[in-house]
């Protein structure tokens, strides 16, 4: 095997494949086994030692600045013991999926920077699902907030969608989503800029649009029974309050639809 010493200059995600890995992260001696994950942050003193026959996947990035003149936090809380930087991933298919993509688009592309987008944003998948296995309470405060908030904004887009075709009651939602009506209604200001029933239809117009788009022959009549409008009108209504358009323009169009001029559902 070889030893590699080195201050780490960049976080790093290290996944092991096959075979044997082992390390000293600040002093701790770790080692990994096939499909143990460690994340080693910038700063670290990391020697790893690497064995005939290992595989691996390595990652390495930079968190930036949240805003000009700002550190960006570490991912860990202080204090973090370095073998709490290490997990095991159960869902192996998930991330060989991921990492077989990164791995096709690399040598699809004939310089560094055509794929770039496609794989920051492949990245920034297995980023998120790595840190939602890590308990809450070993991450950073701010990058615990902003889990938090993902997967709350994807609960209650969850509860929108199974409503499509109905018109839910505030009370309904706020059951459904497992909150007060005052919590909902702080949550849904803070994600939408929006009050809960308000943001449920502006999401809902959203998927109307889409849904227009795919199905151009559809008739406004079939569109208010489909998505539980009292009427026509009302359908017309509301949608033209979204949009500035009224459906049936749009579908004579048979173009891209207007963005909606509310405000948008996420920052």
């Amino acid at each position: 095997g070889v030893w590699d010493s080195h201050t780490q200059v960049s976080y790093e995600i290290i996944l092991l494949n096959r075979g044997k890995y082992s390390c000293l992260l600040d002093g701790c001696e770790m080692e990994l086994n096939p499909w143990d994950m460690l994340i080693v942050q910038a700063g670290q003193r990391h020697e790893d030692f690497l064995y005939k026959g290992c595989s691996m996947f390595a990652f390495h990035f930079h968190l930036l600045p949240a805003s000009e003149g700002k550190l960006p936090p570490s991912i860990f809380a202080p204090g973090v013991k370095p073998f709490q930087q290490k997990l095991h991933l159960e869902d192996k298919a998930f991330f060989l999926f991921l990492i077989r993509n990164l791995i096709s688009q690399n040598r699809e592309s004939k310089d560094g920077f055509e794929y770039f987008h496609l794989h920051n944003a492949i990245f920034g998948v297995i980023f998120r699902k790595i840190l939602l296995l890590y308990p809450k309470n070993i991450l950073h405060e701010t990058i615990s907030s902003q889990i938090n908030t993902k997967m709350e904004t994807a609960k209650i887009y969850s509860v929108f969608s199974r409503h499509l075709a109905e018109m839910p009651d505030l009370e309904q939602l706020c059951r459904e989503c497992g909150m007060s009506r005052s919590a909902l209604h702080r949550l849904c200001q803070e994600l939408f800029n929006m009050p809960p029933r308000k943001a449920f239809m502006h999401y809902k117009i959203l998927q109307i649009q889409n849904f227009m788009i795919k199905n151009p022959g559809v008739r406004v009549k079939e569109l208010s029974e489909m998505f539980g409008f009292k009427n026509p009108f009302h359908f017309s209504r509301v949608f033209r309050q979204e949009t500035g358009s009224y459906p049936s323009n749009l579908l004579k169009m048979k173009k891209t639809p207007l963005t909606p001029r509310s405000r948008p559902l996420a920052r």
